[in-house]
């Protein structure tokens, strides 16, 4: 190991004591700092002489002295621990607790050990201090941690050095950390101003972790330009000079090339773009055809074309011009009035207003906002005019800006027209109005077209509820708008007129006039909702229909009508057979004039009172005759009591009589008659006081009715049932 003294084992007699003097030695007694001068180094060895037994002519006697004393220290050990009467335990003895291990030794999982900085020596049975890095050793576990007993020294094994400071082994250090001697940095790194680095013939590679050797141009590989050699770069994963610098074959490095005129011996010399000839008799750099020099850039270049960046205007072709823009330099035609021809790469000037023109060549100068139309010639866009005054395209003009006609300057769909004494742009009048949002005229909107001024409409139309639309008063016919018809004149609900619904007009669909709906009436400007039953008036149009206004200003029904509540309208009253229902206001909705009364006070008829009919020919009812009394049908005659019309006079109905009062039904027989024969059913008589049967008649005892007497040579049951008054073999006879 480097900065320790190397010594060899005896061989002679003196082998042991020389061994005992390396084991007692302090690793500071082994470091020798060589660059020292050799008289220091003595003196500093004489100085720790002072201090022990010498190294040189060591007496025979100090050495048995010194084994006499260690022998004496033992025994006394040995006798204090037989008089206690307790032995400690040796290495590897199982144990519970430190206090039964033997000295330097610890309880470690059950067992005894040495503890850190100690080993256990056989020979002594005792666990002493480990050796030191360079001391001697007969075994690797008599060494300090991290090292090995090596040819018979103490070392420090692989990646780990001696720690001066501590006397033990530390870990080698890596790349980039702090170190002061060369043997703490790990293999291929220096200690190079208190850091492990690599030193100037090598790179430090991260894909290694260790110093590699620079690469050399054109030979050996690379990832970045640290790994080449100095002035050279990486390109391409491989080792090569920068632009304009060239590789020196013979000293294996890279020059820079030689500029324009200086002296060279091959063309590899010099810069790009630039061979070696003979100028003057003299081998020079010179740029190559095709090519000229620069002496901004200092380099043989191209000339530069339109657009590309430059430096001077010199570095540009033909004519062009080194112009900055934006803080740039390009090579361009130096003013907008010209423009770049590129079939001879020159600036051209730009041409003028009415000037034949093509995409190709010559340009419009827009600079002046010329463009070159389909036409071929140079003119302004369409929201441009040519301004004569300023020699350019001016942007067209909005409505209410003064303007020349002749220039046509105002903005599409405007003209420019003379307002009160002053040209000025307007929108095309009837056809167009002005867009402030698009600053353009658009057209007029059309009728249900949607909008937010009334000027976006055509003539006409206004824009009510934000669509264009005709006034309330007027209706759409498809072309404009047109007024309604007013009260009573002609209407039609499908093609017009209308009827104007402002005033409270519709259109009457059975006579097609123009009307107030049901309780209006028109006053000669609108419709006014009719006045109620006993509300004040002036004209009887203003009461309820079919009422009139009375002389005291009152409105009222008519004789003929009685009054609805529900309609506010004064209704005729039904007359016979129509249907009624009982009126609070009235008795019945039924005529009073014709005595007609409702049959039912919910759904009925109006019909004459009971007693009375319905006279059709004077409308009216009248009461009906009694008996006796002349008739034309039985409805005259009064059905109350049972009268019936029969032979134009109103007589009881058949199988009823008249009892002075009423018709009643007709007697049976053997009922009382008082003699009075009608008041029996025919054809029973009364001859006396009670109802029989004529003689050619019999009583049917089942039926109690008269049956006529069977002739002779008919069936029979009993005598009387036959004419001749005799029943023989049930057969009269």
């Amino acid at each position: 190991m480097r900065g320790f003294l190397a010594e060899e084992v005896p061989t002679n007699d003196e082998a042991n004591t020389a061994l005992y003097r390396r084991s007692i030695r302090t690793i500071d007694d082994d470091f020798i700092d060589e660059t020292q001068p050799i008289t220091q180094r003595v003196t500093r060895t004489t100085t720790r002489s002072r201090f022990r037994c010498p190294y040189v002519r060591f007496p025979r006697w100090c050495f048995w002295l010194w084994l006499l004393l260690l022998l004496a220290l033992l025994a006394t050990v040995l006798g204090v621990g037989i008089g206690l009467g307790t032995r400690r335990k040796s290495i590897y003895e199982s144990c519970s607790s430190q206090s039964v291990c033997m000295n330097n030794a610890v309880c470690t999982d059950g067992y005894c050990l040495c503890n850190s900085g100690y080993f256990y020596d056989s020979t002594l049975g005792l666990c002493v201090t480990e050796v030191g890095i360079g001391h001697a050793c007969t075994a690797d576990n008599q060494c300090f941690t991290n090292a090995l007993c090596t040819n018979g020294i103490c070392r420090c094994i692989a990646n780990y050095y001696p720690d001066p400071t501590t006397g033990q082994c530390a870990v080698e250090k890596t790349y980039k950390q702090s170190c002061t001697y060369d043997v703490e940095c790990t293999f291929t790194f220096e200690c190079i101003s208190s850091v492990c680095t690599c030193n100037s013939t090598r790179y430090y590679s991260t894909l290694t972790s260790q110093c590699e050797k620079l690469g050399e141009p054109n030979e050996d590989t690379c990832y970045a330009d640290d790994n080449c050699i100095a002035t050279a770069v990486c390109i391409g994963g491989v080792c090569r000079c920068p632009t304009n610098w060239y590789y020196e074959v013979y000293t294996d490095t890279c020059d820079r090339a030689k500029h324009i005129g200086s002296i060279c011996t091959a063309s590899y010399q010099c810069m790009t773009n630039a061979n070696c000839t003979t100028v003057g008799g003299t081998l020079r750099c010179q740029c190559i055809s095709g090519t000229r020099y620069s002496i901004i850039s200092g380099a043989c270049i191209t000339p530069i074309s339109y657009n590309q960046s430059c430096s001077v205007t010199a570095d540009c072709i033909n004519n062009l011009i080194c112009t900055s823009v934006n803080g740039a330099s390009y090579c361009l035609c130096g003013t907008n009035s010209r423009y770049y021809y590129s079939l001879n790469q020159t600036c051209l000037d730009k041409v003028l207003y009415n000037t034949p023109c093509s995409a190709f060549g010559p340009y419009c100068d827009d600079v002046r906002l010329l463009v070159c139309s389909t036409y071929g010639n140079c003119t302004c866009s369409s929201s441009y005019y040519y301004s004569t005054t300023s020699g350019r395209c001016e942007a067209r003009l909005f409505p209410g800006k003064t303007c020349i006609v002749a220039e046509s300057s105002c903005i599409t769909n405007a003209n420019c027209v003379s307002i009160a004494g002053s040209l000025i742009c307007q929108c095309v009048s009837g056809s167009y109005y002005y867009d402030t949002t698009t600053g353009q005229c658009v057209a007029l909107k059309s009728y249900g077209t949607a909008c937010t001024e009334h000027e976006q409409c055509v003539t006409g139309l206004y824009c009510i509820s934000s669509i264009c639309q005709c006034i309330a008063t007027k209706y759409y016919t498809g072309i404009t708008c047109a007024t309604r018809a007013t009260y009573n004149a002609a209407c039609n609900t499908v093609t017009g007129p209308y009827c104007d619904t402002t005033v409270g007009l519709s259109c009457n669909v059975t006579t097609s006039v123009c009307v107030c709906p049901a309780n209006y009436y028109w006053n000669s400007t609108a419709c006014i909702h009719i006045k109620y039953l006993y509300d004040s008036c002036t004209s009887s149009i203003q009461c309820p229909t079919n009422g009139q206004c009375s002389a005291s200003s009152i409105c009222q029904c008519t004789a003929t009508t009685y009054y609805n509540a529900t309609l506010n309208s004064c209704i005729t009253y039904s007359t016979f057979g129509q249907t009624c229902v009982a009126n609070v206001f009235v008795t019945s909705e039924c005529s009073s004039t014709q005595s007609l009364v409702c049959s039912s006070t919910t759904s009925g008829y109006c019909q004459c009172n009971s007693n009375a009919f319905y006279n059709a020919t004077g409308s009216t009812c009248t009461t009906k005759s009694t008996v006796s009394t002349a008739c034309t049908t039985s409805s005259t005659c009064n059905d109350l009591v049972g009268l019936v019309c029969t032979s134009s006079t109103c007589t009881c109905a058949t199988g009823t009589y008249w009892d002075g009062s009423a018709c009643v039904e007709t007697l049976g027989a053997g009922q009382s008659c008082g003699g009075v024969s009608s008041q029996c059913t025919s054809p029973l008589y009364c001859p006396t006081t009670t109802c029989q049967c004529p003689n050619t008649y019999y009583l049917d005892i089942v039926t109690v009715n008269c049956i006529l007497k069977k002739a002779t040579g008919v069936s029979c049951s009993y005598n009387f049932e036959c004419t001749s008054g005799t029943c023989t073999n049930s057969v009269c006879t």
